[in-house]
């Protein structure tokens, strides 16, 4: 456990990795860290590799929906797009879904592989 690894290495492409599956303390603090990030209003696109996380459950799930959901106005300014690499179509499936839910300010799509995931990210930030 421990909370997800934010590699800046590719700014303004935030890359996001995902290992295991998170405490509901582990949340709390990755959340914080996304504020962190949207608090510096620069422009970003992120990468959520999340090929070896658990899918989370549904409290989990809704936690991140009332986040982006709070944090809208900043959403909407500084994320060009989110792009989310996971292994299984039952995982992109749950992000299908809580886009539906959640109706972001930005585009959200799910890839198998990252490399992908990485030129639509540039496609959206070149496009800005």
């Amino acid at each position: 456990m421990g909370i997800p690894e934010f590699d800046e290495s590719e700014w303004p492409i935030l890359r996001v990795i995902f290992d295991v599956s998170l405490t509901p303390e582990e949340v709390d603090e990755y959340l914080a860290r996304c504020a962190e990030m949207l608090a510096r209003r620069e422009r970003m696109a992120l990468l959520i590799d999340a090929r070896k996380a658990e899918i989370p459950d549904a409290k989990t799930r809704a936690r991140f929906v009332d986040f982006f959901e709070t944090q809208r106005p900043r959403t909407r300014r500084y994320i060009a797009g989110m792009a989310v690499v996971l292994q299984t179509a039952m995982g992109r499936g749950v992000v299908t879904a809580i886009t539906w839910i959640e109706s972001p300010t930005f585009p959200v799509k799910s890839f198998e592989h990252a490399s992908e995931a990485r030129m639509w990210l540039k496609d959206l930030l070149g496009a800005h």
